[in-house]
């Protein structure tokens, strides 16, 4: 399965919308509703891989959707949170025997939310994992001449960049590169976190080089370098479900 899907189902919008900036960044798809009726309907037809619903759906309560989604064959296994208004023990404990999987209650911070969601999804240990990939990177100290080098690994945060040219750490650079086996050309920004020189090599099992944090992507570069990192992903760990949909290559 190339997505990794995430449904959220609330009857506010803005919490629906402040829980979509939360997944922003982590490359995942987002369905989002605000009825039991939907969210039941959407959990049928797209199978997600994680499940957000409160207890103030539109329509029958939360709770109703949860019974729903465990007593369904197709279902029943997708882990599903609740989101609660109010965190009053008989509540929770009523959560608990619908076989909810995880209480979650409002207001929910960044930090907790994006905690649950790697707890059974570990999109965090996958999207800053770094893969080995080579291809031409131009770039500048941004006052002098430009340099070509290549990189040697890839995460969404940045890359290892293979140079002669070694600027101090702090340095911003600009890059310009094509991602491989595409057109997409990613042009941005990145600083210099941490330098290996030869003959004091920090990473011996690296070449002479730079590594380099990603600063102002745009969100579709961003997204372009995720959709990308994800199928190396699913090429390193699940090689059977690019030959059924086509290699990256293709």
């Amino acid at each position: 399965m190339i997505e990794t899907k995430i449904l959220l189902a609330d009857s506010h919008m803005t919490f629906l919308e402040l829980l979509k900036t939360y997944l922003r960044k982590t490359g995942v798809t987002v369905l989002s509703c605000s009825t039991v009726e939907a969210a039941f309907s959407l959990a049928l037809q797209e199978t997600p891989d994680l499940v957000f619903i409160s207890t103030n759906l539109t329509g029958k309560n939360g709770l109703d959707c949860l019974q729903a989604l465990k007593m369904n064959g197709s279902t029943k296994d997708i882990p599903v949170v609740i989101i609660l208004t109010s965190g009053h023990p008989e509540v929770i404990e009523n959560c608990r025997l619908a076989q909810c999987d995880e209480v979650l209650c409002k207001p929910v911070s960044r930090q907790i939310f994006l905690t649950t969601v790697n707890k059974y999804l570990d999109l965090e240990k996958r999207l800053t994992s770094r893969f080995n990939v080579a291809f031409p990177v131009h770039f500048s100290p941004g006052f002098k001449e430009s340099f070509i080098g290549s990189s040697v690994n890839l995460s969404a945060c940045g890359l290892f960049l293979e140079s002669r040219n070694i600027f101090p750490v702090g340095t911003e650079l600009t890059l310009d590169f094509i991602l491989p086996n595409t057109d997409i050309d990613i042009h941005c920004k990145a600083r210099v976190t941490w330098v290996n020189c030869l003959g004091a090599l920090r990473k011996p099992s690296l070449p002479q080089g730079t590594g380099l944090q990603f600063l102002n992507l745009t969100l579709e570069n961003e997204t372009a370098i995720k959709v990308f990192l994800r199928k190396e992903y699913i090429r390193s760990t699940h090689p059977e479900t690019l030959k059924q949909c086509g290699s990256v290559e293709g």
